[in-house]
C-alpha cells in the first residue's frame, strides 16, 4: 500500500507537478511490487475460505469439495512458480531500478512548489468528487463493473487520507476513514462474492473437462455459487442505503472538516 499512496500523492494536480518520468516510474512500481497479481491472491482466498464454505453446505457434504481443494492447490502451486520467476527476472529488476531513480529525482526537487497541506486539500477534494459523482450514478440496473470502479476510487481516497494524515485534523481523519470504511466494506463484499462466484464457474468447467470431479462435487459447487449470488444481491441492496448516508455531506464540508485547525508542529515537520 505504501507504493500506492506515493503514486496518489505524486499524481497531484495542484501547483507544480513532479517530473513525468518520476510519476511513470512510481506507477510501474505500483503495478509490479505493491502486491502479488490478483489471480494469485484469489487462489489463496479460495483455499482459505473453502473449509467454511464446505461446512455450510445444506444438501452436499464437506468431503464433496475435496476435488475442488486439490484442483485449487495445483493451480496455486503453478501460479506461484510463475510469480517467483517474474520477481527474479531482469525485467522486474529494471522496474525496481526505475522506481529508485524516480524517488531520487523527487528528493532532489527544489522547495518552491505548493505545500503538502495545499496539495492534500486539492487531492482530497478531487478524490471525494470522483467517489460522490460515480456513486451517485449507480442504480439497481447498473452493471457490476460500476460498483467495482467505485471501489477503486474509494481505495484511492483511503490512500490519500492515510498518506496526508499528518497535516490533517486527527479527528477529521478518523471520522472520514470510519465513514469511508463502511462503504468500502459493502463494495468489497459485493466484489469478493462476484469474483468467487465467477471463479467457481471457471473451476467447474475446467474440472469437468479434465475429469477431476464427480456429480456430487459439481452439485456442491453449484450450491456455493448460488450462495455467493445471494451475497451479491444483499450487498448491492445494502450499498444503496450506505451510499445515501455517505453522500449527505458536500465536498467542501468534507475538506473543511479535514483541514480545520491542523497541528502547526505536524505541518512544519512534513511540509
Amino acid at each position: 500500500m505504501s507504493v500506492m499512496v506515493t503514486v496518489a500523492a505524486l499524481s497531484s494536480g495542484c501547483g507544480k507537478s513532479p517530473k513525468p518520468a518520476a510519476v511513470a516510474g512510481a506507477k510501474v512500481a505500483a503495478l509490479t511490487s505493491s502486491a502479488p497479481p490478483d489471480h494469485v491472491l484469489g487462489l489463496d482466498v479460495h483455499l482459505e475460505e473453502l473449509p467454511s464454505m464446505a461446512a455450510g453446505l445444506a444438501s452436499g457434504r464437506p468431503e464433496d469439495m475435496e476435488p475442488m481443494a486439490l484442483h485449487l492447490r495445483g493451480l496455486r502451486a503453478s501460479e506461484r512458480r510463475r510469480l517467483v520467476r517474474g520477481l527474479r527476472s531482469d525485467r522486474y529488476g529494471r522496474w525496481r531500478a526505475r522506481w529508485q531513480t524516480s524517488l531520487a529525482e523527487l528528493a532532489s526537487r527544489d522547495g518552491d512548489g505548493p505545500s503538502v497541506r495545499e496539495i492534500s486539500a486539492d487531492r482530497l477534494a478531487g478524490a471525494y468528487r470522483r467517489v460522490l459523482r460515480r456513486g451517485g450514478r449507480i442504480t439497481p440496473a447498473s452493471p457490476a463493473e460500476d460498483l467495482h470502479d467505485l471501489r477503486k476510487r474509494c481505495k484511492e481516497l483511503r490512500y490519500l487520507l492515510e498518506f496526508f494524515a499528518p497535516v490533517l485534523d486527527p479527528g477529521g481523519v478518523r471520522g472520514a476513514i470510519k465513514e469511508l470504511k463502511s462503504l468500502q466494506d459493502v463494495l468489497g463484499t459485493f466484489q469478493d462474492s462476484e469474483a468467487q462466484r465467477e471463479a467457481i464457474y471457471a473451476l467447474a468447467a475446467d474440472m469437468m473437462m479434465r475429469g477431476d470431479a464427480d456429480s456430487r462435487t459439481m452439485l456442491a459447487m453449484g450450491e456455493i455459487a448460488a450462495r455467493l449470488q445471494e451475497s451479491m444481491r444483499s450487498s448491492r441492496a445494502e450499498f444503496a442505503a450506505t451510499f445515501a448516508s455517505f453522500g449527505q455531506l458536500s465536498v467542501r464540508s468534507r475538506t473543511d472538516r479535514l483541514t480545520r485547525a491542523p497541528a502547526a508542529a505536524a505541518i512544519a515537520g512534513v511540509a
